[in-house]
């Protein structure tokens, strides 16, 4: 018991730095999204309300971690302007335009939560705007989890550099910037 006291003591340490928790709160985007149109579907078919409405709250709460994401991802990047300032000094400002390019989807992030909050407020069978809400909340979260995965592997090029095997944008910003210096 004391072992099990102990590593719960050391788990606690990382949860305080936001150079940890962004990273922890990316997948939310994907597979929290994922998994909620997955029960919602599967709710809606067996016409189980109560877990219908679960799974959009699932879906909205998911959507809305963006907001502490953001907020921990801006205080990494002095963090990470001094880590790469010498070695690779492209690798701050791709972190920063990414991190601009999810502040400037952010109303992709709110589309799918306020969708999922209005449906189940509604509820998806009560009526048709229930099934509307619910739809566009389908939709729209089916494009932010695209859209989270593309931005996803473009955090994962910036800090992983085995995978420069490919032609992203990330990457040819990259090579056009080494062969101008």
């Amino acid at each position: 018991m004391s072992n099990l006291f102990h590593s719960f003591t050391r788990l606690r340490e990382p949860l305080s730095d936001s150079e940890y928790l962004y990273l922890l709160l990316e997948p939310v985007f994907i597979y929290g999204v994922t998994l909620g149109i997955i029960a919602l579907i599967i709710a809606y078919f067996f016409k189980h309300t109560p877990f219908q409405i679960l799974a959009l709250i699932l879906i909205a709460l998911s959507s809305l971690t963006i907001f502490p994401y953001l907020s921990m991802r801006e205080n990494v990047q002095d963090r990470i302007e001094q880590v790469y300032h010498i070695e690779a000094p492209t690798r701050a400002s791709d972190f920063q335009q990414n991190t601009t390019n999810r502040k400037n989807k952010l109303w992709l992030y709110l589309v799918v939560a306020i969708t999922a909050i209005f449906a189940a407020i509604i509820r998806p069978r009560r009526n048709r705007l229930g099934l509307l809400f619910a739809i566009l909340c389908v939709s729209s979260a089916i494009i932010n989890i695209q859209y989270s995965l593309w931005m996803h592997y473009q955090d994962a090029l910036f800090s992983h550099p085995h995978l420069k095997k490919n032609d992203s944008p990330v990457q040819q910003r990259l090579k056009d910037n080494s062969t101008n210096q």
